[in-house]
């Protein structure tokens, strides 16, 4: 059994009922989960890293007193578009048939 990531933009770090299964970083963003799967309930867990550019963006709409980020060059304005990042899907769920 594969999990399809479809697009990721930039990084997905996958678990599986508890387990690590792998940190995607490149297509094909998919992982094989096999080993890790139950016949009934599963957890599946996905966290994604946004990019660099989107974190200053959306911390120059703040006060300084509540910005994440730090840095001496700022080079977005608030309201400037976002990057597409994250899990963008889509994910789906692949079996492989025995010949």
């Amino acid at each position: 059994i594969w999990l399809d990531l479809g697009e990721v933009r930039e990084l997905a770090k996958v678990r599986v009922n508890g387990q690590d299964v792998a940190t995607c970083w490149k297509k094909p963003f998919r992982v094989e989960i096999t080993s890790l799967v139950r016949p009934l309930q599963n957890e599946l867990q996905i966290t994604v890293a946004n990019l660099w550019p989107n974190r200053l963006i959306g911390d120059a709409a703040l006060a300084a007193e509540r910005q994440i980020a730090w840095s001496t060059y700022k080079p977005f304005k608030p309201g400037a578009p976002l990057l597409a990042s994250g899990l963008l899907g889509p994910v789906t769920l692949l079996q492989e048939i025995e010949p």
